[in-house]
């Protein structure tokens, strides 16, 4: 689950979050689909041609586990915080990108805030959409269901604080997205679809 951690700076907060896949689920198909592979060309090799359930059920453990462990290693720090203008997200030790709040369309997020035990999360989930198409994916690396109550305060108080700087209301919960609980926040006037 990610860590999180605000760095309270003048004149605004700057939002530190760990172990983020900044990737989309597509990105990481082109990571699994090769790995399977070189696991099926070890099992053929080592058992041959037929279905022995020992075998495949140790590297199905080892595939998963190896997708999830190069999921951990691609995953960065992440640093947001805003001023008057823009947006700046800093992966890893790179240099911050700035986006202009006007270019930023809407993101979808969880709802932090929710009291719906079910519903509750601490793990990072957002994906901004800008004017030119492009996306700021976050993603948790960490696949654990259990809350972390204080990352969970980090990310509604980072929620609330992208809502204030950037004037978005949550618009619509999306039905049709992978996870539950997941909002549209956006200026109405400005909502892409």
């Amino acid at each position: 689950m990610s860590k999180a951690s605000i760095i309270q700076t003048q004149p605004t907060r700057i939002f530190s979050f760990e172990r983020v896949y900044p990737y989309s689920a597509f990105q990481v198909l082109w990571m699994c689909v090769p790995v399977l592979l070189v696991f099926v060309l070890i099992y053929v090799y080592v058992v041959g041609a037929g279905f022995h359930l020992g075998p495949v059920s140790l590297l199905f453990l080892l595939y998963f586990g190896t997708v999830a462990g190069l999921v951990r290693m691609f995953s960065k720090q992440v640093q947001i915080w805003f001023d008057a203008s823009c947006m700046y997200v800093r992966l890893g030790q790179a240099l911050p990108q700035c986006y202009a709040k006007a270019d930023i369309v809407g993101f979808y997020s969880y709802d932090y805030a929710t009291q719906a035990p079910a519903l509750k999360s601490s793990k990072i989930c957002i994906h901004f959409y800008l004017r030119n198409g492009q996306k700021i994916i976050l993603n948790d690396s960490d696949y654990r269901r259990s809350v972390d109550e204080s990352s969970q305060i980090i990310f509604k108080k980072f929620l609330q604080t992208a809502q204030r700087e950037l004037n978005f209301l949550p618009v619509r919960q999306r039905y049709k997205h992978y996870a539950d609980g997941m909002y549209w926040y956006s200026d109405a006037s400005r909502d892409i679809d």
